[in-house]
């Protein structure tokens, strides 16, 4: 059926200005019918993205449409997807070519909006490189907010973090031009003191944007839009089943939102999307092997290790010197 299909998006794809308005329709109708059921091959997305952006065949609230409910891809998206989007983002200037045509903005958030929905597909790491450019469109108030919720699941670690980004951020957040900049740049600034550990140039940022908890919490808020996601549960759950359950898939969609919900700057909180538990043996606590040996059976693990792994306290290399400071381990073992 996939095959298929990426005929019919081929032959819209290459449809010419004098294509008749019944064969646009006839294709049209062919993806309403198919990609609800099979989706979209992952190596076709990008090219029908392309077509969205760049096409005069069809009307921009058409288009919004075929972003907001049929881009359903049936697997994993390469980078490539992300590099086209960053592309066709942004307003003209006076040294835009004359050639290039800029989408509209409506259609600019609706492909923002789509790759917040199939950000758990995306490659699991994207380089700084491309996290400054974000961090660069971030400034236009239409995609700000959708552009904020993938930094904020992009940054992965402290190399993702520069003071001309907290800079940046602080300045935005206090020009009142913008709809909710307080919010977006304060959230984006306690994934970074997430992943820092501690930092008193983002600490004192966010004290001095001083974001309320009604701006932060309707970025906190996230929802998502229940008819794509139904569909692109049913697609993966048909095409990609031993990848994509339906469990796995609310899973990874429940992690992502367990990100932005923290609202108090605790790494121990975030790891146990708040809720930390109240014995002693707490994963935060563990510092050594010993440790670790003894309240095995009694530890809670978090869902999200991502701050755990990346934080120097808790790096392999300084952990195994330390299963060697109780001499008495193997005694205990016994």
């Amino acid at each position: 059926m996939s095959n298929s299909l990426d005929e019919t998006l081929t032959e819209l794809i290459r449809a010419a200005t004098d294509t008749p308005q019944w064969q646009l329709k006839t294709w049209l109708k062919r993806i309403h019918s198919v990609v609800p059921r099979h989706g979209i091959s992952p190596h076709m997305v990008p090219q029908f993205v392309e077509f969205l952006c760049t096409t005069q065949l069809l009307t921009t609230s058409t288009k919004v449409s075929l972003i907001e409910e049929y881009l359903i891809p049936n697997g994993n998206l390469n980078r490539d997807i992300i590099d086209l989007i960053l592309k066709n983002l942004g307003t003209p200037t006076i040294y835009t070519k004359p050639n290039i045509i800029i989408p509209p903005k409506y259609v600019q958030v609706a492909l923002c909006k789509w790759l917040v929905h199939v950000h758990f597909l995306l490659p699991s790491v994207q380089d700084d490189t491309i996290l400054s450019t974000w961090l660069q469109l971030w400034q236009f108030d239409y995609v700000q907010e959708w552009i904020t919720y993938i930094l904020v699941w992009s940054t992965k670690d402290r190399t993702n973090v520069k003071p001309w980004k907290v800079n940046l951020l602080t300045k935005l957040a206090k020009n009142n031009a913008y709809t909710n900049s307080r919010g977006a740049a304060t959230l984006i600034l306690k994934k970074y003191l997430t992943v820092l550990g501690q930092s008193t140039k983002v600490s004192d940022a966010i004290d001095s944007i001083g974001c309320s908890e009604s701006d932060l919490s309707r970025l906190q808020n996230l929802q998502w839009n229940p008819k794509f996601i139904r569909m692109l549960k049913t697609v993966l759950n048909r095409e990609a089943s031993f990848k994509y359950s339906n469990s796995v898939v609310e899973d990874k969609l429940e992690t992502l939102l367990s990100q932005l919900r923290t609202s108090e700057i605790d790494i121990r909180k975030l790891n146990f999307q708040d809720s930390i538990p109240t014995d002693n043996s707490i994963l935060s606590e563990t510092k050594t092997i010993i440790q670790l040996y003894k309240n095995w059976n009694s530890l809670v693990l978090p869902r999200n290790v991502e701050v755990i792994v990346s934080n120097d306290l808790y790096s392999i290399a300084q952990l195994f010197p330390l299963a060697f400071e109780d001499a008495t381990l193997s005694q205990e073992n016994k």
